[in-house]
């Protein structure tokens, strides 16, 4: 299973470097007028192609949504696609802005390293034995 949230972590890291006013605007409109303003708006605006790069790959990823971008009505079939893109595309720009903001404060937070799902993390113990 992937961890959605980790990957909508790291596209907003790579955001980051678009600066927190062209993210925070970037969010202002994919929440106001949704996925496809969200592309027009990035793409029409000067500085903002980090911002359309990490969305793009975040939604290729793991084959969440193989083909945006390609075709303006890539969502027309399917409403899950598009709320799930938008739920991504918004978690990305939040982190993104709060990795800018950082960035800002010369505190730059590191992405966190993948998680296996299956193996415990260093140290714990498995419950109902002795450790």
């Amino acid at each position: 299973m992937t961890n959605l949230d980790l990957l909508c972590a790291s596209a907003g890291y790579e955001m980051a470097s678009a600066g927190d006013d062209a993210i925070t605007k970037s969010l202002g409109v994919l929440q106001e007028d949704g996925v496809y303003a969200f592309f027009l708006y990035c793409k029409a605006k000067n500085g903002y192609d980090k911002v359309v790069e990490a969305a793009v790959n975040l939604l290729k990823k793991d084959g969440i949504c193989l083909d945006v971008g390609a075709t303006p009505g890539y969502f027309n079939d399917s409403l899950d696609k598009l709320l799930l893109a938008k739920d991504l595309l918004e978690q990305a720009l939040i982190y993104g802005r709060y990795h800018a903001k950082a960035k800002e404060n010369n505190t730059t937070p590191a992405v966190p390293a993948p998680v296996d799902e299956g193996v415990p993390p260093a140290g714990a113990t498995t419950p109902g034995r002795a450790g």
